[in-house]
């Protein structure tokens, strides 16, 4: 590529802040490169879309805890939750998850299912998935994912944490152990991110 050409892809970069294929040749001991990453990101990231299967279960409760952190810190992110299917489009979620989610302090019971949109990878820096499916239907709705946006939600957790799955409740049963996990990986992605 000409020298306009390569000035103009690093730009891209740079004003989206989405610099992974150059920041992932590094790993966190060479904290250079990923430095600048979390910089940009700080002063970029303006937006975050939960996902799960069907939006009144895991994504609802990543948004309400999201919405209940950044509160705290000061943080002025817009952020929404949807599902991958439209079975409960309309729906508040449910109600054993937002009964959980109310016992530990989060309020997500003006929630209302949605189904994910085209338009959601223009409109969202970040497109946080549940686990590999979502992750897979994510990449049929969006075969091309260049600004790296996509990613499961978990993998910001240090550690072995960071390869699993939030298991789905709607079928385990187990509200306590998803909020908990959900949980940690969201306070994960906003210290790794913004702090």
């Amino acid at each position: 590529p000409n020298s306009s050409e390569r000035n103009g892809s690093f730009w891209f970069q740079i004003t989206h802040s989405y610099t992974f294929s150059y920041a992932q040749k590094f790993d966190k001991t060479q904290t250079y490169a990923y430095s600048l990453r979390l910089t940009l990101e700080k002063l970029l990231v303006k937006s975050v879309l939960f996902v799960c299967l069907g939006n009144i279960c895991r994504s609802p409760t990543a948004e309400g805890i999201f919405r209940s952190k950044i509160k705290t810190k000061g943080f002025k992110i817009r952020h929404d939750s949807a599902g991958l299917t439209n079975w409960h489009e309309g729906h508040p979620p449910y109600e054993p998850m937002k009964n959980t989610c109310e016992q530990h302090g989060y309020n997500i019971s003006d929630l209302r299912a949605r189904i994910i949109k085209k338009e959601d990878y223009r409109d969202f820096d970040w497109i946080l998935a549940m686990d590999d499916q979502n992750i897979d239907e994510l990449k049929n709705i969006y075969p091309s994912d260049p600004e790296n946006k996509i990613r499961k939600i978990t993998s910001f957790i240090d550690g072995s944490l960071n390869r699993i799955n939030v298991p789905d409740p709607y079928y385990t049963g187990d509200y306590e152990a998803s909020l908990n996990l959900i949980e940690q990986a969201v306070e994960a992605f906003l210290n790794q991110i913004f702090e």
